[in-house]
């Protein structure tokens, strides 16, 4: 019998899920609002493979390079995640 073990790392801001890491990637929530600006610029959704299909999580998605290297611009970008789970 064949294990995988998968280690994932979620993220919370006042009880509220806002993002997820994992491997080496980070995913922040979205809503359809603001789903569309990840979109624009290239970001991927969430996905995971199963023995059957890829399973797509567009509730969460990739953030661009240059958003992870600002910190006044992932500060909007983590605001913008927290909101978009109310």
């Amino acid at each position: 019998m064949k294990f995988v073990l998968i280690i994932i790392f979620t993220m919370y801001s006042h009880n509220t899920q806002f993002g997820v890491i994992f491997g080496t990637t980070l995913y922040f929530c979205t809503n359809e609002q603001t789903r569309k600006k990840y979109e624009e610029l290239g970001m991927k959704p969430f996905s995971y493979k199963t023995k059957i299909k890829t399973v797509i999580v567009k509730r969460y998605y990739t953030l661009p390079e240059e958003i992870l290297n600002d910190e006044e611009k992932l500060i909007d970008w983590v605001e913008d995640a927290v909101e978009s789970k109310k």
